[in-house]
């Protein structure tokens, strides 16, 4: 069943409405990340780490609600390599 789901996705465009919730929980998620000192530091640390600029709080919401379906399936396409993965499950002998 895993892999047939690591399969699916590097071949099949994610569900609207999953991509809209994830979208919905990264938006939702950064008011949080930005509660703290801890958290603004952060933030403007991967903003000058990452080069994003300066304004890039500004934009986050539009350029996570820019990602298509389509964006999601060519960076799975271009990084993941479902070949290359171990299957290893743990449990009571």
């Amino acid at each position: 069943m895993c892999r047939y789901e690591i399969q699916r996705i590097t071949t099949e465009l994610v569900d609207a409405i999953d991509l809209a919730d994830v979208q919905a929980n990264f938006t939702g998620r950064l008011p949080l990340g930005l509660a703290t000192n801890e958290g603004i530091a952060g933030s403007i640390m991967s903003m000058e780490v990452y080069n994003l600029g300066l304004d890039y709080l500004l934009h986050y919401h539009d350029l996570i609600y820019s990602i298509t379906a389509e964006d999601v399936l060519r960076a799975v396409q271009h990084y993941w390599q479902p070949e290359a993965y171990v299957a290893v499950v743990a449990g009571p002998a």
